[in-house]
C-alpha cells in the first residue's frame, strides 16, 4: 500500500471515529432526555394519585357531614339554596316557590313566605351588619304581562335572625348612602304612580315623600324630580340648585 492510500485510510478511520463519537453524544443526550421525561411522567402520575386520594378523602368527609348534619338533608328538599354566612342558608320551597331562611340545624329562622331574599354586608346598610333584602310581590302578575312590574314589589331589610330592620313596604331597591336612602311608595294619583322620599336606617322619614323621583345623596346633595323639574336638594330637603337638564327619568 503506497503513502497516498495510507493517508486516505487514516482519514477514513478518523472520520468514522469522529462520527461514532458524535453519534454516542446524540445517543447519550437522547437517553438523558428520555430519563427526564420518564421522571416527569412519574412525578405527574404521583401528583395525580395524590389528587385522587385527596378527592376520595374529601368525598368521604362530605358523606360523613351529610350523615352527621341534619341541615344537609334539609337543603336537598328545596329548589334552590344559598349559603350567606353566619350559619344561615336562604332556601326556596319547591312547591310554593317562596324563599325562607334556615339555620345550621336545618330549622327555619324564617318560613318560606317571601318572593325573593338576597344578602349583602354593605350593599343595603352602610355598617358591617349582615342583612337580607326581602321582596314581597304584593300584586303578583297581571294577565298578559311578560315580566314583573318592579313597582308591584314591596322591599324591606331583615337581619339574620328574621327581624325586620325595615318592613317590606317600599317599591324600589333600598340602598343607603351618607346615612339616607331614597325610597318610593305607590301613589296611583301621581303622574308616575309613585312618590319618593328619604329614610334613615331606622326607617324614620327624614325628607317627606313628595318627589316624583329621587336619587341617593352623594357629597351632601341628591338629585330629585318634582312637577317635571329636576334640581338638587340638601339633607334638610332644601333646594340648592336651579333647574337641571332632564336626565333622571329613563
Amino acid at each position: 500500500m503506497n503513502k497516498t492510500q495510507n493517508e486516505t485510510s487514516g482519514e477514513a478511520k478518523d472520520i468514522i471515529e469522529n462520527a461514532q463519537i458524535e453519534a454516542q453524544k446524540i445517543i447519550n443526550l437522547a437517553l438523558k432526555k428520555a430519563r427526564f421525561i420518564l421522571n416527569e411522567r412519574s412525578l405527574v402520575n404521583k401528583v395525580r394519585k395524590e389528587s385522587e386520594l385527596i378527592k376520595e378523602q374529601a368525598l368521604k368527609d362530605c358523606l360523613k357531614i351529610r350523615e352527621e348534619n341534619s341541615l344537609t338533608h334539609s337543603i336537598y328538599s328545596y329548589h334552590e339554596t344559598r349559603y350567606i354566612g353566619s350559619n344561615r342558608w336562604i332556601v326556596r320551597n319547591i312547591e310554593s316557590m317562596k324563599y325562607g331562611l334556615l339555620n345550621e340545624k336545618g330549622d327555619f329562622v324564617v318560613p318560606c313566605q317571601y318572593d325573593d331574599m338576597n344578602t349583602s354586608i354593605e350593599e343595603f346598610l352602610e355598617g358591617e351588619q349582615k342583612c337580607i333584602n326581602v321582596i314581597v310581590d304584593e300584586y303578583g302578575y297581571s294577565e298578559g304581562e311578560t315580566c314583573r312590574n318592579c313597582l308591584s314589589e314591596k322591599r324591606g331589610i331583615m337581619d339574620l335572625d328574621g327581624n325586620f330592620i325595615i318592613e317590606p313596604k317600599y317599591s324600589d331597591y333600598i340602598y343607603f348612602s351618607e346615612g339616607l336612602a331614597a325610597v318610593c311608595i305607590i301613589d296611583e294619583s301621581r303622574a308616575y304612580g309613585v312618590k319618593y322620599g328619604f329614610i334613615d336606617e331606622n326607617d324614620n322619614t327624614i325628607i317627606p315623600f313628595i318627589y316624583d323621583y329621587a336619587q341617593n345623596f352623594i357629597n351632601g346633595k341628591a338629585r330629585v324630580l318634582l312637577n317635571s323639574e329636576e334640581y338638587f336638594i340638601n339633607k334638610n330637603g332644601d333646594r340648592i340648585s336651579k333647574k337641571l337638564k332632564r336626565e333622571i327619568i329613563r
